[in-house]
């Protein structure tokens, strides 16, 4: 392909100008793309392309072959033509490249829907997986998250993901919510220090800098780098909102790490040196991370308990033990309190469930009881004479007497794998007491 690049080259046609360069066509493996000004010119150079595709035998598939016409906005006013030969090539408002899409409009606002849209297709996917395959720890599921959706909504997000830092975490909520089926209400830093897991800010926060260091790595002589530059120089300038470097700049002062990276003597220091620094801050911005969650875990309200049964070990013991993920999935509702358990794909909603929405509603005590107490996970476990018969097995190997309603989450602090199978099976079996006992009700009152 030298060949056709020093046709282009010695053409007399103008090349797009980048920095010092004038660039005619970009080469990646079979996929060719060619730049130009103007109509005309890209006609120009179509011809010459054609004309060497036919002396050496290649030929094209026409019908991915697409124009696309950059703009700021608006619509053309008169759609030019193009030809290969005789054959019409089609103009097109979006064309994916090295599988990211560009827009006419030079405007990458539409680049994250793109990706998070096909992350929720593969997530949808992946837990069509989990049904069939039936895994049971937590590393294994989230490892398949990691490399069937995480892989695809983090291409390429260095270049087009820095203004979308909070989409990526919201994206990473949701599937830990749906995977241990917990209320939408369930708070991230919840879902973090249970699991161990960082941000996936911090995942792209790390890919941002191995990228930037790659960069760096370029002589200063080359296309990348001049890019590079140039889009330092037009930020000291003024800050335009399609500026990287800006976006660059933002998550180095954010996570205040512009002592360890210094972007302005970035030039005078080795790629040793370089390498040091991002590793340092990355450690840095790591602690900061996991300092906030905690922070928020102290300062919560509305999960109270959760300071005195957290372990802060890498991971709670729980979410790996060989356990079916039934067992699993209600540990985790239990010690985040949920109002509601989810058993055997059915989930029986306590009637505490109803002061999520209403604090002041007053239909919140046992049906099946005549204690006049709320219907909480206390109630059912410590409290309800109804399930005494299972209570017993608990009481043996977790000591539930003279529990109260501020201390019996201590129960569910560093679970052997025994009392998780017992705490499973008993709150399985009181369960389906309570839905006879709900239904005998229902049929007696109607």
């Amino acid at each position: 392909m030298e060949q056709i690049v020093k046709e282009l080259e010695n053409s007399n046609i103008p090349g797009l100008r980048l920095c010092a360069a004038h660039i005619h066509l970009l080469l990646y493996a079979d996929d060719i793309v060619l730049l130009a000004n103007n109509a005309i010119y890209l006609q120009e150079k179509i011809n010459i392309l054609k004309s060497f595709f036919d002396q050496n035998n290649l030929r094209i598939n026409i019908e991915k072959t697409k124009v696309l016409i950059f703009r700021k906005s608006g619509k053309l006013k008169r759609k030019p033509k193009f030809f290969w030969g005789d054959e019409e090539i089609d103009i097109t408002n979006k064309y994916h490249y090295l599988g990211v899409p560009f827009y006419d409009t030079l405007s990458n606002h539409n680049t994250p829907d793109y990706f998070f849209d096909k992350g929720k297709n593969s997530l949808n996917a992946l837990f069509n997986v989990f049904y069939r395959c039936k895994l049971k720890t937590f590393n294994s599921h989230y490892k398949m998250f990691q490399s069937y959706v995480q892989s695809i909504i983090l291409y390429c997000a260095p270049i087009w993901g820095l203004r979308n830092m909070e989409r990526f975490d919201i994206y990473q909520s949701k599937f830990l919510r749906r995977l241990f089926q917990l209320p939408n209400c369930t708070p991230r830093w919840f879902l973090r220090l249970e699991t161990n897991i960082l941000p996936l800010e911090f995942t792209l926060i790390r890919a941002t800098l191995r990228f930037w260091l790659n960069i760096m790595k370029n002589p200063e002589s080359s296309i990348i780098r001049q890019s590079y530059e140039s889009l330092v120089s037009d930020t000291r300038k003024r800050h335009h909102k399609y500026n990287w470097f800006s976006y660059f700049t933002n998550i180095i002062n954010k996570w205040q790490v512009q002592n360890i990276i210094n972007l302005e003597e970035t030039n005078f220091i080795s790629e040793t040196q370089r390498r040091i620094s991002v590793s340092q801050a990355l450690g840095c911005i790591k602690t900061k991370m996991i300092e906030i969650d905690i922070g928020r875990m102290k300062e919560t309200n509305r999960l109270n308990h959760y300071k005195e049964i957290h372990s802060h070990v890498k991971c709670e013991n729980y979410l790996n033990y060989k356990l079916s993920w039934g067992a699993i999935r209600m540990v985790i509702q239990l010690r985040l309190n949920c109002s509601y358990i989810t058993l055997k794909g059915k989930t029986a909603k306590l009637k505490a469930t109803k002061l999520l929405y209403n604090p002041n509603d007053n239909d919140i005590n046992c049906d099946v009881c005549n204690l006049n107490e709320c219907e909480s996970i206390f109630h059912i476990i410590c409290k309800c004479p109804h399930y005494s018969t299972y209570r017993n097995l608990l009481c043996k190997e977790l000591s539930l007497d003279n529990m109260t309603n501020e201390n019996y989450y201590n129960v569910f602090y560093g679970l052997s794998i025994n009392n998780c199978k017992l705490l499973y099976f008993t709150i399985t079996k009181i369960l389906e007491v309570r839905q006879q006992s709900l239904e005998l009700i229902s049929q007696a009152g109607s």
